[in-house]
């Protein structure tokens, strides 16, 4: 999943580190930056040789302090919330759930700037 400009991606990656199994830089174009933690995914050379290749600066997180990436971090522990409730008891259904979740989070009023998600990128209401 990528939180981008406030609005919930999921990206489904094979082969990681390939653009063509990032869809989101398709959809809106490359950014210029990226925050992400420490992960495997984010420090490995493909990766890095990706964004490099892109012309995408790439910052980390501190290690140890997660609160550098706060917002994405809050974000995580929403959606643990929202994919609990809807999974079954085991969680082994989550990938079911997804979907649905990501449907919630972007056509849900956000506190901070009043608007969904959808609204913000599309400059519209979704309709049902």
């Amino acid at each position: 999943m990528m939180l981008f400009e406030g609005k919930l991606e999921i990206l489904h990656v094979t082969v990681v580190g390939t653009p063509r199994n990032y869809p989101v830089i398709l959809k809106y174009g490359t950014p210029t930056c990226i925050l992400t933690d420490n992960g495997t995914h984010f420090t490995s050379q493909l990766t890095n040789k990706l964004f490099e290749n892109l012309g995408v600066t790439h910052l980390y997180s501190t290690v140890y302090h997660p609160q550098t990436n706060g917002q994405i971090e809050r974000f995580n522990a929403t959606m643990d919330g929202k994919i609990a409730a809807l999974c079954n008891e085991r969680r082994t259904d989550w990938d079911e759930v997804l979907q649905f979740v990501t449907f919630n989070y972007n056509t849900s009023i956000h506190a901070t700037t009043k608007q969904t998600p959808f609204e913000m990128m599309h400059g519209r209401q979704v309709t049902l």
